[in-house]
């Protein structure tokens, strides 16, 4: 459901809660324990240890207050519940209105740069495509079979390959054109380019340079064996 309503992830990971469940079950269990081991000291740190979860999870849910913000317009996907075919059956959106969002949206991408963003996120795109986000998300997921996470980090990774050539951009590093392109963070990079393209940055990279030698010099003069 994050993929679908974000193009980053980095600040939004919710492996936290499942941390705080496992802290949620040890608390449990030594309430339970009470049934077989009476008198045993740990059970006085049962309340207490509840009341610092109650603390940590406050915390967390602050810290993590961009998810919740805009929880009240994620919904799940038909796409868990049901087959594929069965996705949006009840979706009053036609073919042609499809295109026309389709067209649009890859108009937002390619021109107006918008997964440059790194805030970018399916409701924010869908005002400024004035199209509801229920049928962004369908236009994706049903004509593209994508993600909107997939959707938007696919343009970056095309534009970190046309900066990559791009001669005003030789200075930068690898990272700094991935932030360029809208990256939040290196580890994010390295797994959406090498997702789309089979290789990590450096070996596209190096894969190009050295295509581009060859090319320069046909007869094999400059290669190295």
């Amino acid at each position: 459901m994050i993929q679908n309503y974000y193009a980053s992830l980095e600040k939004i990971r919710i492996n936290w809660l499942r941390n705080i469940l496992i802290g949620m079950c040890f608390i449990y269990l030594i309430s339970l324990s009470s049934f077989v081991f009476t008198g045993a000291e740990i059970l006085k740190l049962a309340p207490l240890l509840g009341a610092v979860l109650i603390y940590v999870t406050a915390y967390l849910g602050m810290k993590h207050s961009r998810l919740f913000a805009t929880a009240e317009v994620m919904e799940p996907s038909p796409a868990h519940f049901q087959q594929k075919n069965d996705n949006y059956r009840n979706s009053t959106l036609g073919e042609d209105r499809k295109q026309e969002i389709l067209f649009k949206m890859k108009d937002c991408m390619q021109h107006e740069k918008l997964f440059t963003d790194n805030k970018l996120t399916l409701p924010k795109l869908a005002a400024r495509m004035e199209v509801s986000t229920h049928h962004l998300s369908q236009v994706l997921n049903e004509n593209l079979g994508q993600t909107f996470f997939d959707y938007v980090n696919e343009f970056r990774v095309k534009e970190v390959q046309k900066l990559m050539i791009d001669p005003a951009y030789a200075h930068y590093s690898l990272l700094g054109m991935a932030m360029e392109a809208g990256f939040n963070s290196k580890s994010a990079f390295n797994t959406a380019f090498k997702k789309h393209t089979q290789q990590t940055p450096l070996e596209y990279r190096n894969s190009f340079q050295q295509k581009h030698e060859i090319k320069s010099d046909p007869i094999g003069k400059g290669a190295s064996w």
